[in-house]
């Protein structure tokens, strides 16, 4: 009787309750509410990517137009500019805030050093340097945070 009572048992499934596991995201607030109240680290993580790849690109995008220009003057060798700029894309790539400072210094620079300039060259060159040196500085604080 005992070899029934333990095939009988055996043969009977066991049935587990399954559980289901679902990942539920608490929902974002897309509003400009929280960039007015001061919370600008709220945001999504395509525009933290975006803050990630574009100074990177504009820098690489900007050192190119540097080595153009510098051929166009000098001939056939780079300038001291550029190779600066190189170097400091290079340390900027995973430290945001060197890239901050050396592409503002390198814009305040240009703006001291080159006399004798329209508004418009100023706005180009030195400009251009500032806003990926601010671009760094942001996703070096969206990292930081």
């Amino acid at each position: 009787m005992k070899k029934k009572k333990i095939k009988q048992a055996t043969k009977k499934p066991i049935k587990l309750k399954k559980e289901k596991i679902i990942n539920k995201k608490k929902p974002v607030k897309k509003d400009n509410l929280n960039l007015i109240q001061g919370n600008l680290f709220d945001i999504d993580t395509e525009r933290n990517r975006f803050l990630f790849y574009a100074p990177r690109i504009l820098s690489i995008l900007f050192i190119l137009c540097i080595i153009i220009f510098s051929m166009d003057i000098f001939g056939k060798s780079f300038s001291l500019f550029s190779l600066i700029l190189i170097l400091v894309l290079i340390f900027s790539w995973k430290r945001e805030l060197v890239g901050a400072i050396g592409f503002i210094l390198f814009g305040l620079w240009y703006i001291l050093l080159i006399k004798n300039l329209a508004i418009p060259e100023y706005i180009a060159i030195s400009g251009s340097s500032i806003i990926i040196g601010i671009m760094f500085l942001l996703d070096w604080f969206m990292k930081k945070r």
